[in-house]
């Protein structure tokens, strides 16, 4: 594994726990790409509303843990590797 790899699965695993610590900014991710991908197939504007949230009801979603975890697990697997290949 060369530095390259290795900052890759850092930026990644401190990306996916940023986005766990930050309240709604998976939500609000997941739904801009839903949009997205309507708008592109054409179905936007659908014949039934979409509810649309207000980045107050984004602050009070809960914060997905697993998604932490899965960083903290990327960053020290690609720590471990770094380390036992070198």
């Amino acid at each position: 594994m060369r530095e390259k790899q290795l900052a890759i699965s850092l930026v990644i695993g401190l990306g996916l726990v940023a986005l766990s610590l930050v309240p709604g900014l998976f939500q609000m991710l997941q739904d801009s790409l839903e949009d997205f991908s309507q708008s592109l197939r054409g179905a936007w504007p659908s014949q039934f509303p979409r509810r649309q949230l207000r980045l107050t009801d984004y602050a009070q979603l809960p914060k997905p843990a697993w998604l932490a975890l899965l960083g903290i697990g990327l960053i020290l697997l690609g720590s471990l590797n770094y380390i036992f290949q070198n």
